[in-house]
């Protein structure tokens, strides 16, 4: 510590420490245990002249006591005055090694940076300079800075690829997956086998289930156990005195043993319970007419039912995916570029940079919207397309229920979510800004997106008729337009006309002008 000169701040928080102090606590802490071998990048980075010239001090007594120091370096005085080997990289290969005086007597330089120069292979380039002036137009300033960001965005290829190809490939998974459960509930119907104790003691009924297309198989001894372990999922016992009930003019007693808690088995349970109350209707106009009675006497209501469901409304009751997905990629799509457009360059230190060139805190704040909005307008667009080409091209079982999302469908979800598109963006972004840490916005993110993705499942649960208001409030709104949409139905200009109102007066009043506030006092601050 002495060394180093640190011993003054030893007993403060490292919070706070300008870039030297931090770069000298960081050199301390790889010294502290007395490595013997020390790798150092460079180490007078944000350092004073002093400062500089006592960890040379140093680093000269560690290589006199035996210690191995390899450390990189652009600074040609220090790796002349430290290095007893140098050895040069050129576009990720090693070019020249050597000692300061052979490498400058091989390249036939004066000076060691001249020697690196030619032994690099550096040419001068002509380079595209982004430059933002004074005179240019506001937009041209914005759409500098927006073109900057996205640039940085793709930059991160692992984290878009991960997030665009979550995009497209998690929703359409997960929808297979449900299609394919309801498809096979349905041939389980079909093909319903059903395990009973004492058929032979009812032939009526045995013959009436066998019509019904349903194969019949002895159930064994212990068939309660086999229903707890989910190997049966109902099973059908005839009672011993079912013959003596029944020729004395009493009802029958058969007995079904299932466990309703298991999803899988609920189907195959409500199919024997209709058949047995088909069996028990027949069954009863039969002993009416045998009396001489009119079957109807029995049933003085008729009850006549018209389901006004279309096809299409029907197969929106398991569509309910696509909608839940859509939001959530118009939520989620960027969240990650927004954290790392705000706080994650405030933490980097790259905000500063940005702060001093002559684009003001609502532009730089405007452009930065725009680049987060172009990656979640993909997003979403990449989510609803997966959606459109599973439903259209993948194979799926046949469920008996029609799915219909073609191109009309995904040009309403579009519509119905571009204010959200525009929107979210803008709180992440203001959000990314309040964080004083990464790890700080990403909590707060998480908060806020917990309250968003709870809104749609509360209001798929109410099962009731959405309020008139209910479509000013963002995220409900979309909801219960992209829920039309499945269903078929037109998207009311009314309603869509208050839904891009309600997110526009969320955005005026909290997002791009309280963002470019916070940027500014973030450059006052820094």
């Amino acid at each position: 510590m002495n060394a180093l000169g640190i011993a003054d701040i030893a007993d403060r928080r490292a919070q706070g420490f300008s870039q030297g102090e931090r770069m000298k606590v960081a050199i301390a802490r790889a010294l502290v245990h007395d490595p013997q071998t020390i790798l150092l990048d460079e180490p007078t980075n944000g350092l004073d002249i002093m400062s500089i010239r006592a960890l040379r001090a140093l680093l000269r007594d560690l290589r006199a006591s035996g210690k191995c120091l390899l450390f990189s370096s652009h600074v040609m005085q220090e790796v002349t005055a430290l290095c007893d080997s140098i050895v040069i990289l050129g576009h990720g290969r090693v070019v020249a090694t050597g000692t300061a005086a052979e490498l400058v007597a091989q390249s036939g330089e004066s000076v060691l940076e001249d020697a690196f120069v030619r032994a690099a292979g550096f040419r001068r380039r002509p380079r595209r300079l982004t430059m933002i002036a004074r005179t240019e137009s506001a937009p041209a300033r914005i759409a500098v800075v927006a073109r900057k960001e996205i640039v940085d965005i793709f930059r991160d290829r692992r984290t878009m690829l991960v997030t665009l190809v979550t995009a497209i490939v998690a929703g359409p998974v997960l929808m297979l997956l449900v299609l394919n459960l309801i498809a096979r509930q349905s041939d389980k119907v079909r093909e319903l086998v059903l395990p009973v104790v004492g058929i032979e003691r009812a032939p009526a009924l045995q013959a009436f289930l066998e019509r019904q297309q349903l194969s019949l198989t002895p159930a064994p001894e212990n068939f309660e156990a086999g229903i707890r372990s989910g190997e049966l999922d109902v099973v059908l016992e005839v009672d011993a005195a079912f013959a003596d009930d029944v020729a004395q003019g009493k009802p029958g007693t058969v007995r079904l043993a299932y466990d309703r808690s298991r999803d899988r088995a609920r189907a195959a349970i409500a199919e024997v319970e209709a058949l047995l109350r088909a069996f028990n209707r027949e069954w009863g106009r039969g002993r009416l007419i045998l009396r001489g009675i009119a079957p109807e006497v029995a049933n003085p209501l008729n009850v006549e039912s018209r389901d006004l469901a279309t096809p299409q409304s029907s197969g929106a009751l398991v569509l309910f995916l696509i909608a839940f997905y859509g939001l959530f990629a118009a939520v989620m799509g960027g969240m990650a570029a927004a954290l790392d457009t705000t706080a994650g360059e405030r933490e980097r230190m790259s905000l500063e940079p940005l702060l001093t060139t002559p684009v003001g805190p609502l532009e730089l704040a405007t452009g930065k919207w725009l680049a987060v909005s172009l990656l979640n307008a993909t997003a979403v667009l990449l989510t609803l397309t997966g959606f459109y080409l599973t439903l259209r091209f993948a194979r799926c079982r046949r469920s008996g229920i029609p799915f219909l999302f073609g191109l009309a469908e995904l040009g309403r979800f579009v519509v119905a979510l571009v204010p959200l598109i525009l929107l979210m963006p803008a709180i992440l972004l203001y959000v990314g800004c309040r964080g004083r840490t990464f790890k700080e916005a990403q909590s707060n993110l998480s908060v806020l997106l917990f309250a968003v993705s709870l809104l749609p499942i509360v209001q798929m649960f109410l099962q009731r008729k959405d309020p008139a208001w209910l479509t000013w409030i963002p995220v409900s709104g979309q909801y219960a337009l992209l829920s039309r949409a499945l269903r078929g139905e037109a998207l009311p200009s009314m309603e869509l006309a208050a839904v891009v109102r309600g997110a526009g007066a969320l955005d005026r009043r909290g997002a791009i002008g309280s963002r470019a506030a916070v940027l500014a006092r973030v450059g006052a601050a820094e």
